[in-house]
C-alpha cells in the first residue's frame, strides 16, 4: 500500500470552526434556562401509575413477527392487544399480499390459515 500524499488533509486557519461553536456553549445559561426548565416541567419522564384495580398498566400495540411457511422473512405486524388471532393472521396476509410477496398464496381467507409457535423457541403447544 502506498502512502497518502502529504496534501490530502484540509489544513485549518487559526480560526477553527470549533472554537466558534465553543463559545456558544460556554454563554450564560440564564437566557436559555427558562425554555428548558418549561419543556421538562410541563413533560412528565414517567406516566402516572395507579394503584387502582379498575386500571392495569398494558402496552398500546404490539409488534409481532409473522412468518408465513416457505415465504423469505418474516411480516411485521403492529396490533393491538385485544386482537384476535384471526385479526393477526388476517392482517398478515393483507401485508403479505401489498408487498408482493412469493410465493402467491392461492387462498387469502384467513380461516384457512393457522398459528403456531416458531419451531426454533422451546415453546410447544402439547399440553402437560
Amino acid at each position: 500500500m502506498s502512502s497518502p500524499p502529504p496534501g490530502h488533509r484540509r489544513k485549518f486557519s487559526g480560526k477553527n470552526r470549533l472554537n466558534s461553536c465553543r463559545k456558544l456553549h460556554n454563554s450564560l445559561p440564564e437566557k436559555h434556562s427558562g425554555i428548558v426548565d418549561r419543556r421538562f416541567v410541563s413533560t412528565p419522564m414517567m406516566p402516572n401509575i395507579q394503584t387502582n384495580d379498575d386500571y392495569v398498566l398494558r402496552p398500546p400495540k404490539l409488534l409481532l413477527k409473522v412468518t408465513i411457511e416457505n415465504s423469505l422473512g418474516a411480516i411485521q405486524v403492529l396490533m393491538l392487544p385485544e386482537a384476535t388471532v384471526e385479526d393477526l393472521i388476517k392482517t398478515a396476509l393483507v401485508f403479505y399480499e401489498r408487498e408482493k410477496r412469493r410465493p402467491i398464496l392461492k387462498n387469502n381467507d384467513p380461516k384457512c390459515y393457522d398459528l403456531h409457535y416458531s419451531k426454533f423457541t422451546f415453546q410447544s403447544n402439547e399440553l402437560s
